[in-house]
Order: structure tokens, then C-alpha cells, then sequence
């Protein structure tokens, strides 16, 4: 994804919503259209590039619009196959990416359907993939030059905590026209 993501000129830290801004106003300025008639012509929403310029966040599909209309590789296929391959190197469930880098569990099947994502949202998954896949990756012995993944269960940080049984002082019930009066359970 990085090779056809280059012609935005990545750099660390930087959203793609700020190297799509950038990558526009840079293609304005060389071909000396105006802001209006570019989101006109490239969208029909003479009104995208000041939006985009107030700090809305485009999604994915209006990104790929816009970077073809320009000339540049799309996004959006480099992404889908960025996300199939962590899945598939790391073992990490589609939900648990999803819930954990965007809160949305239904975000890899999604995407696998064509859903466009805000391009926040796509930073959000790929500072996730990144961090997770740095975490996973780990030197298997001093000196020897492979790489093993942790034996941990596919993809998970961290266990499930154990919920307390609550002793019986906890179980009591309140009957009609009677005291408390308490419950005998198995513990």
C-alpha cells in the first residue's frame, strides 16, 4: 500500500486527510483551477474543497474519486488488501480489529462488501495494525535472524477478566407480604 500511496508524498504522524488536502491544493495550484470548480468538476460539490479545508474527514470512495481525477492510485484496493494480509499474517479475528481500532465489529465485512470508511477511520485501522503487528513480531532467539509470532490466542492483548460469584449474603429476595428471606445456592 505504501508504493501506490506514495504520490501523496506519506510522512510519519501525518492523517491522509491532511495529504489528500495537500495533494488537492498542490493540483489546483499546478493546473490554476479554482477551488470551486474543482470539487464541481471532480464531484459535482462545489463546495468539497472548502469543506475539506474546515476539517472535514472524506471518506475512502470520495478519496479515490478525487485521486484518480488527478492521476494518482486510489487508496481504498491498497487498503482493503493492507487489512486481509494482517488478518491472515497475525491470525487476528475481523471483529477484533474492527471493535478495537474503530469500535465497530462489522468494519472488515464491511469493507469486504465495498463500504467506504472516513479516512480517519483508516488511520485509526492502520495505527491500530501497526502497533498490534510491532507488539506480535518478536526476535525468536538472540543471533538467529527469524522472527516468530507470540503464542497468544489469535490476536487477543490481554485475557478475559473472571467475574466474582457473589456469595449468598448477595441472593436475596423479596417475597410478597414476608421479610427478606434468603436463597440457598450452590457456590
Amino acid at each position: 500500500m505504501l508504493g501506490r500511496m506514495a504520490a501523496l508524498d506519506l510522512h510519519p504522524g501525518t492523517s491522509l486527510d491532511d495529504l489528500l488536502r495537500r495533494a488537492v491544493a498542490a493540483w489546483r495550484e499546478r493546473h490554476g483551477v479554482s477551488a470551486r470548480r474543482f470539487g464541481a468538476e471532480v464531484l459535482g460539490d462545489p463546495g468539497f474543497v472548502f469543506s475539506q479545508e474546515r476539517g472535514r474527514s472524506v471518506r475512502l470512495g470520495t478519496a479515490d474519486r478525487v485521486l484518480v481525477f488527478m492521476g494518482l492510485a486510489p487508496l481504498g484496493p491498497g487498503f482493503r488488501r493492507e487489512v486481509e494480509a494482517f488478518l491472515e499474517v497475525t491470525g487476528a479475528k475481523a471483529s477484533l480489529l474492527g471493535a478495537e481500532a474503530a469500535g465497530n465489529r462489522s468494519l472488515v465485512g464491511r469493507l469486504r462488501q465495498g463500504a467506504s470508511p472516513r479516512l480517519r477511520t483508516v488511520d485509526r485501522v492502520r495505527a491500530w495494525m501497526a502497533m498490534r503487528a510491532w507488539k506480535r513480531w518478536a526476535p525468536s532467539a538472540p543471533g538467529s535472524g527469524r522472527t516468530t509470532i507470540f503464542s497468544r490466542p489469535r490476536g487477543l492483548d490481554q485475557r478475559r477478566p473472571r467475574y466474582r460469584r457473589r456469595g449468598p449474603e448477595s441472593t436475596w429476595k423479596r417475597r410478597e407480604g414476608k421479610e427478606c428471606t434468603r436463597t440457598a445456592r450452590s457456590i
